[in-house]
C-alpha cells in the first residue's frame, strides 16, 4: 500500500510533496512511512494539518490509486482511510483462501 501512496504523489504532486508529508507524519508520530497503512487516520490528520483544503486533492490521489490497485470501490467522498481498509480486508481474505 506504501507503493500506491508513493505513486500517486509523486505523479500527480511530485516527490516534493511526498517528502514533506512523510517527514511531518514521522516527526510528529515518531513512526516510519511504512507505518503509514497502519496508521492512516494520523496520516490524514497531517495532511489537512499541513495543506488544509488542499490535502482533499492529495487524498483523492492516493484514494483513486488504492482502489485502482487492489479493485476496491470507495463511495462518495475520497476517504483514504476507508480505501485502507478495504484494501487491506480484501487482501486479508485472499489470502485466507489462497
Amino acid at each position: 500500500m506504501l507503493s500506491c501512496i508513493v505513486r500517486a504523489i509523486d505523479t500527480k504532486f511530485g516527490p516534493g510533496v511526498r517528502e514533506v508529508l512523510f517527514w511531518k507524519f514521522q516527526e510528529a508520530t515518531k513512526l516510519s512511512a511504512s507505518d503509514i497503512p497502519k496508521k492512516p487516520d494520523l496520516f490524514v490528520k497531517y495532511m489537512r494539518e499541513i495543506f488544509g483544503e488542499g490535502s482533499r486533492s492529495i487524498e483523492k490521489a492516493i484514494t483513486e490509486e488504492i482502489c485502482e490497485e487492489f479493485d476496491v470501490v470507495v463511495r462518495g467522498e475520497p476517504d483514504f482511510v476507508r480505501a485502507i481498509e478495504l484494501a487491506r480486508s480484501k487482501k486479508l481474505k485472499e489470502d485466507l483462501t489462497g
